[in-house]
């Protein structure tokens, strides 16, 4: 359907949608639960699915990426990549290739990472999976600080 400056899909009233976003409207509204929705289908290994936002200035100031070859989704804000999150899982603000669950830079400054660090008890700590050399967490049980390097240790 398509009527003056509004297209719609599964719809023939765009108009009925948030005022704010209203110039493709994608609907399936036949039953409670129906699902609507929007695929991106790109090239297969070196494929990138995207949706852009800009102005009439910049037309890339914002968006989203999905690329194939490293199974990444990307958010872009101001024009570049601020956030990562891979293919297993981990997440990178202000990196393109994060090296722990969550890799968190000081974008002002190239060499500075920082981290928010998990908090657990002493009993949560003994359950925690794939702990590797160099973790760091912090105990509520002991309210202290604590490294693995083959067991847990305080930091002092």
């Amino acid at each position: 359907y398509h009527s003056f400056d509004r297209i719609g899909i599964g719809t023939d009233h765009p108009e009925y949608a948030s005022t704010n976003a209203n110039s493709l409207v994608i609907a399936n509204v036949d039953s409670v639960n129906d699902r609507g929705g929007l695929s991106i289908i790109s090239g297969k290994t070196g494929g990138v699915g995207s949706i852009y936002f800009g102005d009439t200035d910049t037309t890339l100031m914002g968006g989203f990426e999905y690329a194939h070859g490293g199974d990444t989704l990307r958010l872009i804000a101001g024009g570049a990549e601020k956030l990562r999150i891979s293919g297993v899982g981990s997440v990178g603000v202000g990196t393109a290739a994060p090296r722990a669950g969550l890799d968190l830079w000081d974008v002002g400054a190239v060499t500075k990472r920082f981290a928010i660090l998990p908090k657990v008890t002493t009993t949560q700590r003994g359950n925690l999976v794939g702990v590797h050399t160099g973790s760091i967490i912090y105990n509520t049980t002991t309210a202290k600080f604590q490294g693995y390097n083959g067991s847990w240790v305080d930091l002092h």
